[in-house]
């Protein structure tokens, strides 16, 4: 270590200012003996710029600037990076550099001037497998901005990569095109055109523009032209199909749905497609079956006018799952016209097929909906008395009702009776039963309004997956030792659900485990080891994926691609259990998990898609390009999780970063008059309607 810096400091300041600069600079050389110190290489980067020698200054602003650069202090590297592009303007190295400290400071633009001067550097001497990629590191920092992508198709010209211009430019032009920009949507589209006549970007942004000018065969000749050029491009065949419906191209239609049915039969767009053709050839049970899960992601999506418009042609169709859905809109639109009607008629489907208590809870809505209706009082105590269910002397009982059955007016001989404010319904006539009902598409049952019930205003069970949800909750308390958590949780759960017997174990495992003891009758409770642990093995297996050691001898990417396969052929427990392992290869953990996460959205296992998103952005940075993405997809998940706040909190800071992302502003602007609303409303109300279903 030297002892005696003090002296060398100023015998080195002595020589500098006597002009003996070689002195000088050998003085403080000898402090770097010692450790390698930025300021140090500094002043002699500007002793050797003193003596003219600009090769060995910028040596030792380079080093300056890489140890700043080192210890965190980007200001001080910035500043001495710059004075090194001062002396040499062409250093690619300084200006890359440079490049990465602006964008890490967040400060984009001069990034992406730093990266455009780095790229012509690269194409003027020849090398352009380095331009290019400087090109894409300037598309990663700002794929939205048009004047960076102009920036990035120019330089890809200059490259000469003229097919990746012309993509550049149609992204440009479909950017513009979402702005109703027109005349420069057409203008960047052309551009994309006479470098690269293929591009079929802009083939299929130049069809649509066709299109708002009425112009459908040219709109028709367009598209032509994009599928020769690529015949298997979903976009392309989907843009066709639609286009040929709306036109009454109907061979053409057939087509192209038949080439899209070809690629995935299961596709959202393919079915709404296919379901839609079928309605306009009149072909109608055919239809729903086609538009079923298409209606079911509308609904989970709370998109209830475009639910309203796919449910619509099938209001006349009595089958169970129609009816249903029809329901669960009516109660969503809070349309109390509508509702009981479709209530008796869900009811009188249920009871032709032998499904009395089914039948019954469904009369009872619509009577509490509308008391005056005889017809219905009728109904229930002949179910209710024919199903040896009926109350002590006959009696029906409602919330906030005391209705006997002895002495109320006997029903219309019609089979009609008042709905109340004068309209009327009557019983629907039974069909025969629907022999292709769906597996699994029975009313979910919950009467957790009713007085008694055990649960409280936020243990309400609204949901099929809010039950999901609630269940692998308490499983997770259960399994972590919270059993008070736990037994709150499955008491609310058995409320819902009295018959589930899977959940009844549960609850009796724990009560009697601890020093309460269990109320719960014999129906509730039985003696059956549990057999059906998926939630619990769903959640450890997450926690398990998470601490696992990495496995040298897996194959990560073979069990990704079998996850793939069976997320796009439906099977979700089977892609499940292949992405939980391929989300352990370190080197894919973001595009694996992100993967996983999506199965457990789409399965409605919103708790593990929370956890495995969390895991994601825990691994990123926001400098990330698919930073905000994933970001935006936790968000998701937290709002189907009920957790608005989260949510809310999530969406705004996406915001706060790029306004213009996705939907995020409606989001934001949604949420926060969903949860202002609910504070304005008192929690402790008294519920004046009960839901059965």
């Amino acid at each position: 270590m030297i002892k005696n810096k003090t002296a060398i400091i100023n015998a080195a300041q002595k020589f500098a200012s006597k002009g003996l600069i070689d002195k000088a600079i050998a003085e403080w050389e000898k402090l770097l003996l010692d450790r390698k110190d930025g300021n140090i290489h500094n002043t002699i980067g500007d002793l050797y710029l003193r003596k003219g020698a600009d090769e060995e200054a910028v040596k030792s602003f380079n080093k300056a600037a890489e140890i700043f650069r080192k210890d965190g202090f980007y200001p001080k590297a910035i500043a001495i990076y710059k004075k090194v592009l001062n002396i040499e303007p062409n250093d690619v190295d300084a200006l890359i550099a440079l490049a990465k400290l602006h964008a890490d400071k967040g400060l984009t633009g001069n990034a992406i001037d730093n990266y455009y001067r780095a790229a012509e550097i690269y194409n003027k001497d020849g090398a352009t497998e380095k331009a290019t990629l400087v090109v894409e590191k300037m598309l990663q920092l700002s794929p939205a901005d048009t004047s960076t992508r102009s920036k990035i198709a120019y330089l890809y010209f200059r490259i000469g990569l003229r097919e990746k211009a012309a993509t550049e430019y149609a992204a440009i032009a479909l950017t513009f095109l979402e702005r109703d920009n027109i005349e420069k949507a057409k203008e960047f589209f052309d551009t994309a055109i006479e470098y690269d006549p293929g591009n079929v970007s802009a083939l299929m942004g130049l069809s649509e523009l066709a299109l708002k000018e009425n112009n459908n065969d040219h709109a028709f000749e367009l598209l032509n032209n994009a599928r020769s050029q690529d015949p298997e491009n979903r976009n392309i065949l989907v843009k066709y199909a639609q286009l040929a419906m709306d036109a009454d191209r109907n061979d053409e239609a057939r087509e192209a749905l038949a080439l899209l049915t070809d690629q995935d039969p299961s596709h959202g767009e393919t079915r709404r497609l296919l379901g839609t053709f079928h309605l306009k050839e009149g072909l109608i049970e055919e239809a729903w079956d086609e538009l079923l899960p298409v209606i079911d992601d509308v609904l989970d999506a709370e998109k209830w006018t475009e639910a309203q418009e796919l449910l619509g042609p099938f209001k006349d169709l009595h089958i169970i799952p129609a009816k249903e859905r029809l329901i669960r809109l009516c109660r969503a639109r809070g349309d109390d016209h509508a509702l009981p009607g479709e209530l008796a008629e869900l009811a009188s489907l249920h009871e032709n097929q032998g499904a009395v208590e089914d039948a019954i809870p469904l009369y009872k809505e619509a009577l509490a909906l509308h008391p005056d209706n005889n017809a219905l009082r009728e109904k229930i105590n002949e179910l209710e008395i024919s199903s040896e269910a009926a109350p002590e002397h006959n009696e029906v009982t409602f919330p906030g009702m005391d209705i006997a059955a002895e002495g109320h007016p006997p029903a219309e001989e019609t089979g009609s009776a008042p709905a109340g404010d004068g309209d009327t319904f009557a019983f629907p006539q039974t069909e025969e039963p629907y022999e292709e009902q769906r597996a699994g598409d029975n009313a979910y049952v919950q009467n957790a309004s009713e007085p008694g019930s055990p649960l409280s205003e936020d243990m309400e069970i609204t949901s099929e997956d809010d039950f999901s949800a609630k269940k692998v909750e308490a499983d997770f308390y259960a399994q972590q030792g919270l059993d008070e958590e736990a037994v709150k949780m499955y008491e609310a759960l058995l409320s819902a659900r009295p018959d589930d017997d899977e959940i009844a174990r549960k609850l009796a495992s724990l009560k009697s485990a601890g020093p309460e003891t269990v109320d719960l009758s014999v129906e509730q409770i039985k003696e059956e080891p549990d057999t059906d642990t998926e939630g619990e093995e769903d959640l450890q297996a997450l926690f398990d994926q998470f601490e696992a050691p990495e496995d040298k001898t897996e194959d990560y990417e073979a069990r990704y691609i079998a996850g793939l396969e069976c997320k796009q052929k439906g099977f979700l427990d089977e892609a499940i259990e292949e992405l939980q392992i391929a989300a352990r290869d370190p080197d894919k953990i973001e595009r694996n998990t992100t993967m996983l996460a999506l199965c457990y959205m789409e399965k409605g296992s919103y708790p593990l898609a929370i956890a495995a998103f969390n895991r994601i952005i825990d691994s990123m940075t926001p400098s990330n390009s698919t930073y905000l993405y994933v970001k935006y997809e936790l968000a998701n998940a937290y709002q189907y999780n009920k957790e608005e706040r989260r949510a809310l909190e999530l969406y705004s800071e996406i915001k706060a970063q790029d306004p213009e992302f996705k939907d995020v502003s409606v989001n934001v602007e949604r949420l926060e008059q969903q949860i202002g609303s609910s504070r304005d409303t008192n929690p402790a109300r008294k519920r004046d309607r009960v839901s059965y279903i």
